[in-house]
């Protein structure tokens, strides 16, 4: 309800920052769901990396466990010469 013209620039301006902070909340709330997304993407890589790797040294070790040629070992499991020494 506008009482007089002059009251018009006030309103409006009122009406523009109550917009902008609207659209600054909602611009957060959308970049923290973002990067709650990534951050789960991100953990499930790094989770299945991390257990492909521990499948590997597991295999690489039964496998030398049962005397199988360390040449043998680093061609199926990738792993290096230095790391199936180690196991």
């Amino acid at each position: 309800e506008i009482r007089t013209l002059k009251e018009v620039p006030t309103m409006l301006a009122t009406a523009i920052k109550k917009k902008e902070q609207e659209w600054f909340k909602e611009g957060l709330t959308l970049g923290e769901e973002r990067g709650r997304l990534e951050g789960r993407n991100e953990g499930r890589l790094e989770g299945m990396a991390l257990g492909e790797e521990k499948n590997r040294r597991e295999t690489a070790r039964r496998m030398k466990a049962r005397g199988i040629e360390i040449d043998i070992i680093t061609e199926v499991t990738g792993l290096s010469r230095e790391e199936i020494e180690e196991l």
